[in-house]
């Protein structure tokens, strides 16, 4: 059994990602699950990942891969990589009049230019989707400039991968 954590390509990748309350809920139910393997599951593997196989063992980079594909089935979205979301994710930040650096520190980007000419492209953005995500967008995205200005100046990262 190999367990390897590699570190961020780039000191910008090391960062604190601020997220809503409802993906914390869904933390504290899973440590609560995780919790609950480790007393039951016997050579259970405690490497502290809540999001694991079943004896507790780290799931490798593609293990996400079927479970994805069957989603974007269910929901109607063309068939896409999981990568693609941070292009739909910039896209979608730049549309609602956030400021290019915001989004390219929340994003791990030193250059603000990189960001804009690799990942904010209407055209990869998922509009079928667009709708459905909409309370959600209300929710963590701000209602005002002076609640825009705010987040720039106090928030360096967003959302990531």
């Amino acid at each position: 059994m190999i367990k390897q954590e590699l570190a961020p390509k780039t000191y910008s990748g090391d960062r604190i990602t601020p997220v809503p309350q409802f993906v914390i809920d869904e933390i504290i139910l899973e440590r609560e699950k995780y919790e609950l393997r480790k007393g039951k599951v016997i050579d259970f593997q405690d490497y502290g990942y809540i999001w694991c196989k079943e004896n507790g063992s780290p799931f490798n980079r593609g293990s996400y891969k079927k479970t994805f594909k069957r989603l974007l089935a269910e929901c109607g979205f063309p068939d896409m990589h999981w990568y693609d979301l941070r292009h739909t994710y910039a896209t979608i930040l730049s549309e609602n009049n956030l400021s290019l650096k915001a989004i390219a520190s929340a994003m791990g980007h030193s250059k603000e230019i990189f960001t804009a000419d690799t990942y904010t492209n209407p055209q990869q953005i998922i509009t079928d989707g667009l709708s459905a995500i909409q309370p959600f967008l209300e929710e963590v995205l701000p209602s005002d400039v002076t609640e825009t200005l705010a987040i720039d100046s106090i928030v360096s990262e967003l959302l990531s991968t």
